[in-house]
């Protein structure tokens, strides 16, 4: 703007708020896997909302930053973040919602034996501590490796919550799993 040599500083400035902008942008973007549960309607949806809504406020930004020079690169930045995370999710969901109704099936299928080679302090649970101790044994008696990372990641959604943030399994919650996804992603059946 009026012949304005932007300097070194700025560009840093810039180069660095963009990569943040960029980085709020891919979160933002994940707000279509809440409408996972409702279907693939719900999913699309969500990203249009999603997009909409972000396209509008970040585009804004930029029409009012037009004349700034390199200072239009931030909203973009984060508006490329939305695009390429919202479009990841909308994309993946069947695939993602499938494979977790397919993981579920396995441990429910199988939930005897993973909880007599998981409970490996025999109290009656399965914890994470559980599954990092007993895990290479579960591995040697054919335990899948990919089963036992998601009922370590997922150990909230697998079972129930004792104290504060710390979750737990029972051999119910384990048998009773695969009914509580296909109940949970019942419009994607």
């Amino acid at each position: 703007m009026y012949g304005y040599e932007y300097s070194t500083t700025d560009w840093v400035f810039v180069s660095l708020f963009t990569l943040i902008a960029f980085a709020l942008g891919l979160l933002f973007g994940m707000l279509v896997m809440a409408a996972y549960e409702g279907g693939k309607r719900s999913v699309v949806g969500a990203y249009i909302t999603v997009v909409a809504f972000f396209s509008v406020v970040l585009l804004s930004i930029a029409w009012g930053l037009s004349d700034n020079g390199p200072f239009l690169m931030m909203p973009l930045g984060a508006l490329l973040g939305v695009l390429i995370t919202a479009t990841s999710c909308l994309l993946s969901a069947s695939k993602d919602v499938q494979e977790e109704l397919a993981l579920a099936g396995e441990i429910s299928a199988d939930a005897d034996r993973l909880f007599s080679l998981l409970d490996n302090d025999k109290d009656g649970v399965i914890s994470r501590r559980d599954i990092e101790a007993a895990g290479p044994l579960a591995e040697r008696q054919g335990v899948s490796v990919r089963i036992l990372r998601h009922m370590r990641g997922s150990m909230s959604s697998i079972g129930h919550e004792v104290e504060s943030g710390v979750y737990v399994a029972s051999l119910i919650d384990l048998s009773s799993l695969e009914a509580r996804r296909r109940d949970r992603f019942k419009a994607w059946l």
